[in-house]
């Protein structure tokens, strides 16, 4: 076999590229999906209380993110685990502050 048709079937090149594009959308949409839910759980004022309950909220996009970034380090797809990273740090940010919050009361 040639080396095209070898990186046709591992999913290389332009063919293999294009059955990645449904992936890649579905992927961008649950992760926006998960972002706005996050969002919409976030309290204007946080407390001890309040931060404990909305907690898996904040670690949600963060292990989502976590996926992605390594189930697809080394294909196409890549790009779109750096897109879901972004959001990802600063959740995490986010619950690094909600467990400060947690243990200082």
């Amino acid at each position: 076999m040639s080396e095209t048709a070898v990186a046709r079937q591992i999913g290389g090149g332009k063919s293999g590229r294009k059955g990645y594009a449904w992936v890649a959308a579905l992927y961008f949409a649950v992760t926006l999906v998960v972002n706005l839910g996050a969002l919409v759980a976030v309290p204007k004022m946080t407390t001890p209380e309040i931060a404990r309950q909305t907690l898996p909220f904040y670690v949600l996009p963060v292990l989502w993110a976590g996926y992605l970034l390594f189930r697809y380090r080394t294909t196409p797809l890549r790009w779109v685990g750096f897109l879901a990273a972004v959001p990802g740090l600063l959740w995490l940010l986010a619950v690094i502050g909600d467990i400060v919050l947690i243990i200082r009361n």
